[in-house]
């Protein structure tokens, strides 16, 4: 399942101007629908309606397969409070911390 978050960055390509495939234009009237963490070795998606999607980026780097329902249940809820604690820092030593997040699923 895809959520309507994002175009494939390996299907699309990145914003010219950010460098940066979910890049939004200033004032574009498209909300963000989507929020994740992404590390080098995996990327993990809560979407606004309720779907999650994870994608281990070393084995599968063009995120074509969704592994979250294979992930055990201690795992998504570490994600989960990862991504959490990451929308609550606001600058400085908190976003630092909220930011070392765990190994790869």
């Amino acid at each position: 399942m895809r959520c309507s978050r994002r175009r494939s960055s390996a299907l699309q390509g990145t914003n010219e101007r950010s460098g940066q495939p979910d890049f939004r234009e200033p004032l574009s009237g498209n909300p963000d629908t989507y929020e994740a963490l992404r590390t080098a070795s995996f990327l993990y998606v809560e979407c606004h309606d309720h779907s999650h999607e994870c994608y281990d980026l070393e084995t599968d780097p063009f995120e074509l397969h969704n592994v979250f329902d294979t992930l055990p249940a201690l795992r998504r809820s570490v994600l989960h409070r990862e991504l959490a604690t990451a929308k609550r820092c606001h600058g400085g030593p908190s976003c630092w911390a909220a930011l070392q997040v765990a190994p790869a699923p």
